[in-house]
């Protein structure tokens, strides 16, 4: 089983492409290259993970294989709230009355302070899954061509889930950080691609070690 798994991600790793930060101006944000995490509030809704803090990637997708890493910290300071996945929406709502589920655009793997010991998919009613070893790092894999939408356990080779589902238009790489969790997570960038930046909210997100 680790073979096939670890052909499937080193499949998968084939199709990597650098993502960017859309640019933007939300307050609830802060973002450094790419790097992202909460702003310091404070926040009109409760500790639950909203569309507050959530922001979109460049480029979209309509049709091909594309993949990419998200480092969610390190050993002793990993993220405990987050959103890693894709969505349909052009611009992220910053509404926290915005249903987020499958059925509204919104396909991605999420965590909470509210459920240390799963991991949940968006669709509607939520999917958990136990998380008996939290990823470090997430590798997301999608394959529009085929409605593939699989998230990996990057360090352990590990596939958490693959999920099936058919697209319709531009979709775009979709991230959270959260809200009061101070470590950031970071879109990973190949050397190879990578380029000159220009984000908005550029800050030092120098609270806390760097994943």
């Amino acid at each position: 089983m680790c073979s096939l798994l670890s052909t499937a991600l080193s499949t998968a790793d084939k199709s990597y492409v650098n993502i960017k930060l859309v640019k933007t101006e939300n307050k609830y944000l802060k973002i450094k290259d790419s790097k992202l995490r909460d702003g310091d509030g404070p926040f009109p809704d409760g500790k639950g993970v909203t569309c507050l803090t959530a922001i979109r990637g460049t480029p979209g997708f309509s049709d091909g294989q594309h993949y990419w890493e998200v480092s969610l910290g390190k050993t002793g300071f990993l993220k405990h709230s987050w959103w890693v996945g894709v969505t349909s929406a052009a611009e992220i709502p910053h509404d926290f009355n915005v249903s987020t589920n499958t059925s509204t655009g919104f396909w991605f793997l999420s965590s909470s302070h509210d459920s240390e010991d799963c991991l949940q998919f968006s669709t509607e009613p939520k999917v958990s899954l136990p998380a008996h070893e939290r990823p470090q790092t997430v590798g997301v894999y999608l394959n529009y061509d085929s409605g593939e939408l699989s998230f990996y356990n990057v360090e352990a080779q590990r596939l958490i889930i693959s999920f099936t589902a058919t697209f319709r238009g531009e979709v775009f790489p979709l991230f959270n950080p959260g809200k009061d969790d101070k470590a950031p997570m970071e879109i990973l960038q190949r050397a190879e691609q990578t380029e000159s930046n220009d984000h908005g909210n550029s800050v030092d997100l120098a609270e806390g070690p760097s994943p």
